[in-house]
């Protein structure tokens, strides 16, 4: 739908591990977990690995923003982003706001967020994954993960065939499923399940050039 135009592309990223565990865990408490769904995790699981990947697949020139920069770095981040778009820096750049008014997060954050925050890390929900499902991700995401600075864990995926097995989250949004009696969900859990088992592939990253974060 934007063919003809003349536009770039502003991407944000985070931490993998962090934003699996940070989607479910609030997306399933969010009205009891109602809108969670096979699909809904697979859409998300697939982001994270082909998202920015497909951007630079279109030859659309893309620009990378990592939360955990834009926090921690903010006002780097900010200043960089406007010499980059020949926007004049000012301080309300820095300032995290919605037409106006201070932008304290959404339902799903669950707490009041006040902006920028210097201090930001990740607080990655581990009860959401079984060890091999962290070695699984790191393993498929590695290229990705080094090149914007993610720390992966030393212990290495033995065999790669651990991928088939069900994922920790994946069980978690199943249970869900399958109390809701709808047949055609319980039916699209094999489904979404062998796309995702299609996802994690060593040359998933083969010749990808991703950019420099700003910051």
């Amino acid at each position: 739908i934007f063919e003809g135009l003349d536009y770039e592309v502003i991407y944000m990223i985070r931490n993998p591990i962090a934003s699996i565990s940070s989607g479910v865990k609030h997306w399933l408490k969010y009205k009891d977990g109602e809108q969670v769904s096979p699909w809904s995790l697979y859409f998300h699981i697939e982001r994270i690995f082909n998202g920015l990947k497909t951007l630079l697949k279109l030859k659309v020139k893309t620009h990378v923003v990592q939360l955990e920069l834009l926090h921690q770095k903010n006002v780097k981040v900010m200043r960089e982003i406007a010499t980059k778009f020949n926007i004049s820096y000012n301080k309300s750049l820095t300032i995290s706001t919605y037409h106006g008014k201070l932008w304290w997060g959404d339902t799903l954050s669950a707490k009041d967020l006040n902006g920028v925050n210097p201090n930001f890390k990740n607080n990655t929900d581990y009860n959401f994954f079984y060890k091999k499902d962290i070695q699984c991700l790191e393993k498929y995401l590695k290229t990705f993960m080094n090149k914007y600075n993610y720390e992966i864990s030393e212990k290495n995926l033995k065999f790669s065939a651990i991928k088939i097995l069900p994922l920790k989250v994946e069980m978690e949004v199943w249970k869900k499923t399958i109390l809701t009696m709808n047949i055609k969900e319980i039916l699209s859990i094999f489904y979404y399940w062998i796309k995702r088992i299609n996802l994690m592939k060593i040359n998933i990253s083969e010749n990808i050039n991703f950019p420099d974060p700003f910051g």
